[in-house]
């Protein structure tokens, strides 16, 4: 898409490729098994923390997976504003179920951790590799950020601040396809 705005002044031309695709509305966290067939996931990681978990967010999100026939492990030990620790346990969740698919389920810490996470698993090294752009060299896998309501938009930001005590260092972070997002999630 181009868009140009005609002034007195220059031309303002941009291109906007958006590259995640927002699913929102009630029930849809039902919903996450079926978007992460989409995308080919087998077996799955559900990222997640402990407060989801205990608010029953996580089961339901795991039932979800399940009934579309994936393969789930669950990682709850996603910590407000994770470290690079917190990414290197995912990944040795990661790499102990062979997943194929991340999906994040929960704020901001669950899906940096989970898309750092996706850094490590499929392109090795630490999380200071990352920082910045197009650091990655070999292909990702496919992840699926839940965020609950009412922030849905937070998975189509910009790179996720670096989990790491430095809120300065960024690394690349995006999401090709589907965080379902539901206002049910939200209710207790």
């Amino acid at each position: 898409m181009s868009l140009r705005l005609h002034h007195s002044s220059p031309t303002l031309a941009f291109d906007h490729e958006p590259r995640t695709r927002l699913v929102c509305g009630h029930g849809t966290l039902a919903r996450a098994g079926e978007l992460a067939r989409e995308l080919g996931g087998q077996r799955a990681l559900l990222v997640t923390d402990p407060g989801l978990v205990a608010a029953g967010h996580a089961d339901h999100a795991r039932t979800a997976l399940t009934t579309a026939g994936l393969d789930v492990a669950v990682y709850d030990g996603v910590r407000e504003n994770p470290t690079t620790l917190d990414v290197s346990r995912a990944v040795e969740a990661a790499r102990a179920h062979r997943v194929d698919i991340l999906v994040g389920l929960g704020g901001g810490s669950a899906m940096d951790t989970a898309k750092g996470c996706n850094f490590l698993f499929t392109n090795g090294g630490e999380m200071r590799d990352y920082w910045g752009r197009g650091k990655a060299t070999r292909p990702m896998l496919p992840s699926s950020p839940s965020p609950p309501p009412p922030a849905p938009a937070a998975s189509a930001s910009p790179p996720p601040s670096s989990p790491t005590r430095s809120p300065t260092k960024r690394w690349p972070a995006s999401t090709p396809r589907p965080p379902p997002a539901s206002p049910s999630s939200t209710r207790t």
